[in-house]
């Protein structure tokens, strides 16, 4: 038993950055490290010289759950680095132990464990980030995105039986903002990967079509298409064409380009190219600040000029008709 507990203080001792073994696993995608740290732990919990009436198996989800110095869980890490394996071990392996924690107290269980996980998977970190909003910020690829997506509506769904409160709980998971008002949609412009500004859009799409029982014309989801495009940040009031205007000088710049483009194909209502951030300044005035600082760029972003002349136009006339 004295071997028991110096394996558990071992597995739950943290370094100066508050990181234990199983926060090094989540960053270094070491994602079949992680059942075996928690089954390890959560078996020595069992025989060790503990004598304290805490469950075991609550141990090791408080182990699973705990914080480093930057106040990020396991989760949190992996979906920062876009360690889809780890992300995919830590959810089964939460759900599994948030399970064998109440099947072994209580009875009729069936869903009850699952209002944990959900939490896990809606836990902020101290900048207001979910899981979800952390991988968005560093989407290296959409499969951490589409994991921790998909484990939260499965959730809700097996936890809520009217359809509205779970469709209601499912979309303003998908639309949270962070401590600078920042969504997923705002986080993942800034970087070059049309892929992951593709999977958000058309999953929002989904989840409204889905929630207002209406097609993809109808103009009550373009309303709600608009609102999330057209969303400002707290911070500096820019919208997703603003940051994809300031970010067209950062490199990967047909990449970015393709992005702009992309979200101005989104866009029914000619206001959202009209608005302004703290600085007064529509999307254009972000281009020609490009064009003005940056002279290699000059035929690219003179392009995005004309596209969103022409989107404007195109939009006044219909409004028009």
């Amino acid at each position: 038993m004295l071997q028991a507990q110096r394996t558990l203080d071992f597995l739950d001792a943290s370094y100066e950055n508050g990181k234990n073994m199983l926060h090094y696993a989540s960053e270094f995608s070491h994602d079949q490290m992680v059942p075996l740290i928690l089954m390890t732990h959560s078996h020595f919990n069992r025989i060790s010289l503990d004598e304290s009436p805490e469950h075991p198996h609550e141990k090791t989800l408080k182990l699973l759950e705990s914080k480093n110095r930057a106040g990020m869980n396991p989760l949190h890490i992996a979906a920062q680095y876009a360690n889809d394996k780890v992300i995919e071990k830590i959810l089964l392996m939460h759900e599994i132990l948030s399970a064998r924690n109440l099947n072994l107290n209580e009875s009729h269980t069936q869903t009850k464990h699952l209002q944990r996980t959900l939490k896990y998977l809606e836990q902020p970190d101290p900048d207001g980030r979910a899981p979800l909003l952390v991988a968005a910020s560093n989407p290296q690829h959409r499969k951490p995105m589409e994991i921790l997506q998909q484990k939260h509506e499965l959730i809700c769904r097996k936890l809520y039986k009217d359809k509205n409160q779970v469709l209601e709980k499912i979309v303003s998971f998908f639309e949270m903002v962070d401590n600078t008002g920042e969504n997923v949609l705002h986080k993942s412009v800034k970087s070059h990967r049309q892929d992951v500004i593709c999977f958000i859009l058309e999953k929002h799409e989904q989840l409204w079509s889905e929630f207002l029982k209406k097609d993809r014309e109808d103009p009550d989801l373009w309303n709600k298409v608009q609102d999330f495009i057209g969303s400002a940040t707290a911070f500096d009031e820019h919208t997703c064409l603003h940051i994809a205007a300031l970010n067209i000088d950062l490199g990967y710049i047909e990449e970015r380009a393709a992005i702009f483009k992309l979200l101005c194909t989104k866009i029914k209502r000619e206001a959202v190219f009209d608005q302004v951030d703290l600085n007064y300044e529509t999307v254009t005035d972000k281009l020609k600040f490009q064009e003005d600082m940056n002279p290699d760029n000059t035929e690219i972003v003179k392009s995005l000029i004309e596209i969103v002349a022409e989107s404007k136009k195109k939009l006044s006339l219909n409004d028009a008709e």
